[in-house]
């Protein structure tokens, strides 16, 4: 057996232990290691360091080049999801502080009653008109009865005269 193939049978057994700590191999940072990410590695692996197609993010075993144990490392967090997102910063900065409009979007149910103008909007791709419409939605939506979810609950006038000071 050589070196390099005991290697990575070693980093096969050993880096699933480790998958849910860093999520390596989610390439395109959307919180899962998916086809997407294999057609990134796919189009780097062989690159090493002095190549333009080398890119150090997919060296997962840090050696210099994007070869068969970067591979087998992808191989195994392949198909998994984070276990908790808070943890990523990529993620953060990119689908939190700077999210897209598409993805925030996305992220609604466009079903609820009242979003039809949002929903037709974004299907138009007109996000301009989405948050105005989305804007509207809230302008006009009824007001909370309790502002707090604690017990006791409180209308607004009890939680005016509670948290007053009075």
């Amino acid at each position: 057996m050589t070196h390099r193939l005991l290697i990575a049978l070693v980093l096969l057994l050993v880096l699933p232990l480790h998958s849910n700590t860093v999520l390596s191999g989610d390439f395109d940072d959307d919180g899962e290691v998916g086809f997407s990410d294999f057609i990134a590695f796919a189009q780097r692996y062989g690159s090493r360091i002095d190549d333009v197609l080398y890119d150090a993010r997919f060296d997962l075993d840090i050696d210099g080049e994007v070869g068969f144990s970067d591979f087998l490392h992808f191989s195994a967090v392949y198909g998994t999801h984070p276990q908790d997102l808070r943890e990523n910063p990529t993620y953060i900065d990119r689908q939190i502080k700077h999210i897209s409009d598409a993805d925030l979007f996305a992220a609604m149910d466009l079903e609820r009653p009242g979003l039809e103008a949002v929903k037709q909007a974004v299907s138009d791709r007109d996000y301009a008109a989405a948050y105005h419409a989305w804007g509207t939605y809230w302008a006009t939506r009824p007001g909370f009865v309790y502002v707090n979810s604690g017990n006791p609950f409180y209308t607004v006038e009890e939680a005016k005269q509670v948290f007053s000071g009075n």
